[in-house]
């Protein structure tokens, strides 16, 4: 007999956050889609806003944590099936108060209690800090959309602007006190904001706004102050919201935070853990805690018994070197080493770690370290290690298709050893090889271009490096390619680690459910129905269930997986004839509607890939005709 729910389903992916924080992922039968990613095994029982009821009670919950906005969720529950509790926190102190609650329902007291102090701190430190910056607190505003003529922001008492002012920013004041309010063109350039940012699903209406009159007429625009960051840190209060205030301060005061004077104490060691790697040469390897700019930062240190050379595609050919390592600077740190400068920032790190540059060779990366994957593969004598760290979200690339903009040291990067001594040759070979091997991990992983996401899957990250060590053995090799027994290890660890990694750091794994794929390419679900004038606004909600009902079912998302993947052939310019895939969505459509489709809607824009584009006019014409929704039968 258990004292606490066992079989939990959340609707709500702040509260999901708590719950995986205090180590309950064991306790989760049913997520949204929205938490998908991050919950692997889990139940999807739907979206936020439109949950399958029929879902949830398959899953079997003992409690439902659901928000406002899913009002009806109690009322399919009075039979005594589950317990449903609406938490809602919209202050930090709700937050915490919600955090205790949860603690102890499911008896983590202690966790919880050690989580509210680990975000008091960062709330602290930002405190602390801005109290030595110099400058006067900027106008900063939030973007959430638009509604006719107006720009949609947070209201007055919303926990965005609280969260905007314990960065150090001014929120609008003279503002509606709901959790949305609306701006005329006046009001916007009254306040004239000198900074905006939105999640990334605002960066379109900002775009649109920094070109039109009037709007354009404000100091962000002047000055190209405009920020994005993850959904999952503007639009939600939940765990991560000390680390988005401190992100979100150290955006606003980069010139102060790069500083010394207003640091609170200089660069310097927090401790240390080791990690095995059993190799002669390698007199100890761990992952390093330090402090710089205030800021924890973490890294992998590996110290050799003596001098050796290595090959780095950050530095090149280096002699003398007796440490290699990958260092970790945390969000709130980037802004303040890209105002540094690569060797300014490197001094740091060597300052922080007690190390001289000559005698050390290290890449850099804004993938934690704490997700750092070690692989080794062996064959007769030979044996390779590798050490990946590896992040996809923000700056994954297509080499050929995407353009060139900026430069940015380390997102996947790798370090790779060898139980035998190599030659230049072997080493610079290395190189090739992992890149191909990492390549192919993307390919099999479908990591989708950030640039051109619905044409184009990555073949790296734009900012990937990589340390070949020349180490020492009984044999000296002399070939790393696809053919030698090195390269094939050296592939094959690659491989697997930087799948590994990429799950760690994303929380993307090869098998992942359509909705992450459809997110993966900017598709929205929501947008495509919008557009359409046939679908009744009054009927717009019902239509959207209805849509995540069909794609719950295995064979309707299968149908769509298929579809993306013929989508990749196809931009790639491979032969397709059009009417065989023509008939077979037409085939879906009907089976999903339960009758005949004359022809298929156009939902989607014609721009976009043609097996991608016909799939989804497949699904969302067989709900349209199944629902019998009448009205004009043509996209706006």
């Amino acid at each position: 007999m258990y004292s606490h729910p066992r079989r939990v389903v959340c609707l709500t992916p702040s509260i999901t956050e708590i719950l995986l924080a205090l180590g309950l992922q064991d306790h989760l039968v049913g997520i949204t889609y929205h938490d998908a990613s991050s919950c692997e095994g889990c139940v999807v029982v739907g979206g936020f806003l439109m949950p399958s009821i029929e879902k949830i009670k398959k899953a079997q919950p003992h409690v439902i944590f659901y928000s406002p906005i899913q009002e009806h969720i109690p009322r399919e529950f009075t039979k005594g099936e589950c317990a449903a509790i609406m938490l809602a926190p919209n202050t930090v102190e709700e937050l915490f108060e919600t955090i205790g609650f949860i603690g102890l329902l499911f008896e983590r007291n202690k966790m919880a209690s050690g989580l509210i102090s680990r975000i008091q701190r960062q709330l602290e430190l930002i405190s602390h800090k801005l109290e030595r910056a110099s400058c006067k607190r900027p106008r900063v505003i939030r973007v959430m959309g638009m509604e006719g003529d107006k720009v949609l922001i947070p209201g007055k008492k919303s926990f965005q602007n609280l969260l905007i002012s314990l960065a150090g920013g001014r929120p609008p004041e003279d503002i509606a006190e709901g959790n949305a309010a609306a701006l005329d063109v006046e009001a916007w350039r009254r306040f004239d904001p000198q900074i905006i940012y939105g999640c990334e699903g605002d960066r379109e209406v900002i775009s649109l706004l920094s070109t039109a009159e009037g709007w354009r007429d404000v100091s962000a625009f002047r000055d190209g102050r405009c920020l994005f960051y993850p959904c999952e840190l503007t639009c939600r209060l939940s765990v991560r919201v000390g680390s988005f205030v401190a992100r979100l301060a150290s955006d606003l005061y980069v010139e102060d935070f790069v500083q010394e004077e207003t640091w609170l104490t200089p660069p310097h060691r927090k401790g240390e853990r080791c990690i095995p790697i059993p190799l002669p040469y390698v007199k100890r390897a761990c992952i390093v805690k330090s402090s710089i700019f205030d800021f924890e930062n973490k890294s992998l240190l590996i110290e050799f018994t003596r001098p050796f050379t290595v090959v780095s595609t950050l530095e090149g050919m280096r002699r003398g070197v007796c440490f290699v390592g990958n260092h970790y600077s945390p969000p709130p740190c980037w802004p303040l080493t890209h105002r540094l400068g690569l060797s300014s920032s490197r001094e740091l790190v060597y300052r922080a770690l007690g190390l001289e540059r000559d005698i050390a060779s290290f890449l850099f990366t804004g993938a934690d370290m704490d997700n750092l994957c070690i692989r080794s593969a062996s064959r007769g004598k030979i044996c390779v290690w590798v050490l990946v760290t590896a992040g996809v979200e923000s700056n994954a690339q297509r080499m050929s298709r995407d353009r060139g903009i900026y430069y940015e040291p380390g997102t996947i990067n790798m370090i790779i050893m060898c139980n035998m001594a190599l030659t230049p040759r072997a080493m610079t070979k290395a190189i090739i090889t992992a890149t191909e091997a990492k390549t192919a991990a993307l390919q099999d992983m479908d990591i989708r271009s950030s640039y051109m996401p619905l044409e184009c899957q990555a073949t790296g990250t734009g900012t990937d490096n990589i340390i070949v060590v020349e180490g020492e053995g009984d044999y000296t090799l002399d070939n790393a390619g696809g053919h030698s027994t090195l390269g094939e290890l050296i592939a094959r660890a690659v491989y697997e680690a930087t799948i590994e990694a990429i799950g760690r750091q994303n929380s993307i794994r090869p098998s992942r459910d359509i909705f992450s794929r459809l997110f993966e390419r900017g598709v929205d679900v929501y947008w495509l129905v919008s557009r359409n004038k046939g679908v009744p606004p009054a009927k717009k909600r019902q239509f959207l269930c209805k849509v995540d009902d069909v794609l719950l079912n295995p064979r309707y998302a299968s149908f769509l997986h298929l579809c993306l993947d013929l989508s990749d052939g196809y931009s790639r310019r491979n032969p397709m004839d059009p009417s065989s895939l023509e008939d077979w969505c037409i085939s879906m459509a009907e089976d999903i509607a339960g009758g005949p489709v004359a022809f298929l809607l156009d939902f989607c824009p014609r721009s976009w890939p043609y097996p991608l584009r016909r799939g989804l006019d497949a699904v969302l014409s067989g709900v349209f005709y199944g629902l019998d929704m009448g009205g004009e039968l043509s996209a706006s």
